[in-house]
C-alpha cells in the first residue's frame, strides 16, 4: 500500500475512539477496549466491501433525506 492515501482499519478504530470519548464518558478500561474492538471491527468490515455493498446498511430515512 505504499505511495496510497487509504487508512488502515487501525488508525480508523483509534480516531473513532478518540471522537467517542470526547463525546461520552466511558467509565472504565474494559469499556474502552470494547469500543474500540466495535468501531475496528466495523473499519475491518467497510475495508473489504464495495461502496454498493455499504449503502444497503444506510437506514431508509437517511437515503431519503440525502435524495440516494
Amino acid at each position: 500500500m505504499s505511495g496510497s492515501s487509504k487508512r488502515g482499519s487501525l488508525d480508523v478504530a483509534m480516531e473513532l475512539t478518540d471522537l467517542y470519548c470526547k463525546e461520552y464518558i466511558v467509565e472504565d478500561e474494559k469499556e474502552l477496549q470494547e469500543i474500540f474492538t466495535k468501531f475496528y471491527a466495523i473499519a475491518e468490515y467497510c475495508q473489504h466491501k464495495s461502496a454498493d455493498d455499504l449503502k444497503s446498511l444506510i437506514p431508509d430515512v437517511v437515503k431519503r433525506h440525502s435524495g440516494w
